[in-house]
């Protein structure tokens, strides 16, 4: 007789099943309940597993903290596996890492945002950030309809700190033609063109640089200005929404290098 075997579920559904397990489910209701747990004998991507498991029970956002860049990435790509799209929240360094950095913590504070899951190592939660307030105050908020001349926004972006080029194809460029002009903010996965009726802004719309194809009309939309930024004083976890939980892949290591523990484990 042929043998017969139980076709293995996806990765994606690995999670949903995590949560049925009775170890897990039962350490679930201990965080709810605000209880600080610790997983032990994790191993490969079962950390990620994890992870991806209490990021779908979460009352709000989940901060998964490593000690170190490349671990942080290696979770990333491990909780993607498992159909989990986390944010990624890397150190501080290029003009792209900075303004991905903005996105993230643009992401945390909106209103529209219950929950997600942060991937950030130590280095790069302890780099400091502007604080909710000074965010606020370095984000451009575009609405159709708005009264905005195409000159005055160029001279803001400039000031900013993008640079202005004959068409825009990379995060911290824009480019300005006519009643036209392309903006790609550091930290975005696309350039917003904004369209102009006279000073009014007419049309919103995310485009693909290298097909020029245009997404949906957008009725706003922000752009994060990276230059904009002074006296930065916060950190991450001043971003993060009430309920949040806090998670430590290799607590061991992390608390090696920083010197100070921090509650609420998986290792």
């Amino acid at each position: 007789c042929p043998s017969m075997t139980a076709p293995t579920p996806p990765a994606s559904a690995l999670a949903a099943r995590a949560c049925t397990h009775p170890a897990v489910s039962a350490a679930l209701e201990r965080l709810k309940a605000g209880e600080t747990i610790t997983l032990g004998g994790l191993w490969g991507a079962s950390s990620a597993l994890a992870l991806a498991a209490a990021s779908s029970q979460a009352p709000g956002s989940l901060l998964a903290l490593t000690p170190g860049e490349d671990a942080a990435e290696d979770l990333a790509a491990a909780l993607l596996a498992f159909g989990v799209r986390p944010m990624r929240y890397p150190a501080p360094g290029s003009l792209s890492q900075i303004g991905a950095r903005l996105l993230v913590l643009r992401t945390l504070t909106s209103e529209s945002t219950t929950r997600g899951l942060v991937v950030s190592s130590l280095a790069a939660l302890g780099a400091e950030v502007p604080t909710p307030s000074h965010l606020e105050e370095a984000t451009l908020k575009l609405t159709l309809g708005e009264a905005r001349p195409p000159d005055d926004l160029a001279r803001i972006l400039h000031a900013a700190g993008l640079q202005r080029v004959e068409s825009a194809e990379a995060p911290g460029e824009f480019a300005r033609r006519g009643g036209i002009l392309d903006a790609f903010p550091p930290g975005e996965t696309a350039p917003l063109r904004i369209e102009w009726d006279s000073d009014l802004i007419s049309s919103l719309r995310s485009f693909d640089p290298g097909t020029q194809q245009s997404g949906k009309p957008l009725r706003e939309a922000f752009l994060l200005l990276p230059g904009a930024l002074e006296g930065m004083s916060g950190t991450l976890l001043d971003h993060l929404p009430a309920q949040a939980w806090l998670a430590l892949v290799d607590p061991a290591l992390i608390w090696e290098r920083s010197g100070f523990e921090l509650s609420g484990t998986v290792s």
